[in-house]
């Protein structure tokens, strides 16, 4: 089993290791989340919760035109239910 390395090869000791653990982010870049969270000065986990809000929008917005508008403007609030 090669957990992500292809065909086997991990590094050694000059290359040191090639493939980064699965939780570990790539070094010197910044995930999208982390960039707009430093932008508007919140916390990455907010962004990704608008992340999934937004796609809730969309999702809702294919199968009932215009209610997007609505929820924005307050006139439809969701319930935690119908999220």
């Amino acid at each position: 089993r090669t957990n992500g390395a292809k065909d086997s090869f991990r590094g050694n000791r000059y290359t040191g290791s090639l493939v980064l653990p699965q939780n570990e982010e790539v070094p010197n870049r910044k995930s999208t989340a982390k960039r707009i969270a430093d932008e508007y000065g919140i916390g990455h986990a907010s962004a990704e919760r608008a992340e999934h809000f937004v796609d809730g929008l969309d999702a809702a917005e294919e199968e009932i035109p215009g209610i997007t508008q609505e929820i924005l403007s307050g006139r439809i609030i969701p319930t935690k239910k119908m999220l």
